[in-house]
């Protein structure tokens, strides 16, 4: 929640593991929106505190996990057991640093706020997805098409029967998903994974409505499962990897 200093908000995972504060922050503050394919598939809204002295961390039950890549210069830190994307942070130094402003308390009453665009897609080596090589779903008929789509280390693949990619409506309801990141598309039997079990982790949220899984090495959501919605696999449609999705679907909350 926000402290009685306007420019003062808390914030932390949703199984409470880790709980921390962010201080004067300026009026009209603005989350950044970075591009790069790791923020895209974790749908992170990036707010970095003024100065080392302004982020506080209040609680630390040590389930953070850092995950790095190609020049590891950033490292992004996610909750081992809920899957919550915490911060970002450069790697070694730990500042500079910022917050996920889905990670702060009641940031649905945040969403609103106009977001800057961080062009971070263009530095660093090319983001290669790693391809689905198992079964594909049953049943394809004319009017649908096959797509696919992975966490971002890669550990999770999958395939999935839709009709139309240029037509899919994402969804984005309940404050799990919100929390982490999801955008989703509601699927039976019209998805195939490719994972091992080991590497990936589910967590159930305390009022029992949702369940999302999450790969434990990038901290990735690839899906949830909610009982309003049958038990489908809602899919997290940020990890479709299809070219033009960062100014599709991806931009939204």
């Amino acid at each position: 929640m926000k402290d009685n200093n306007d420019a003062t908000f808390q914030g932390g995972c949703l199984c409470g593991a880790y709980k921390f504060q962010v201080k004067n922050l300026e009026a009209g503050w603005q989350p950044r929106r970075c591009n790069c394919a790791i923020c895209r598939k974790k749908g992170a809204l990036w707010v970095p505190p003024p100065s080392q002295d302004d982020f506080i961390i209040l609680k630390d039950d040590g389930n953070l996990k850092s995950y790095t890549f190609d020049a590891k210069v950033w490292s992004h830190e996610f909750c081992e057991t809920c899957g919550v994307n915490v911060k970002v942070s450069a790697r070694g130094s730990g500042w500079p640093m910022a917050v996920n402003l889905r990670a702060l308390d009641e940031a649905e009453k945040l969403y609103s706020r106009e977001w800057n665009k961080i062009g971070g897609k263009a530095f660093g080596v090319v983001y290669e997805p790693k391809s689905y090589t198992g079964e594909l779903p049953p049943g394809q008929e004319d009017d649908t098409e096959i797509v696919n789509g992975s966490c971002h280390c890669g550990e999770v693949t999958y395939a999935a029967k839709v009709k139309s990619v240029e037509d899919v409506k994402p969804q984005s309801n309940g404050s799990a998903l919100l929390s982490h990141g999801i955008l989703v598309l509601p699927l039976k039997n019209d998805i195939q994974f490719r994972m091992n079990e080991t590497n990936v982790r589910e967590y159930t949220t305390k009022d029992g409505l949702t369940k999302v899984m999450f790969c434990r090495t990038c901290g990735v959501p690839a899906q949830a499962q909610s009982p309003s919605e049958n038990n489908s696999v809602l899919l997290n449609l940020r990890t479709l990897d299809v070219e033009g999705l960062d100014e599709k679907w991806c931009m939204n909350i």
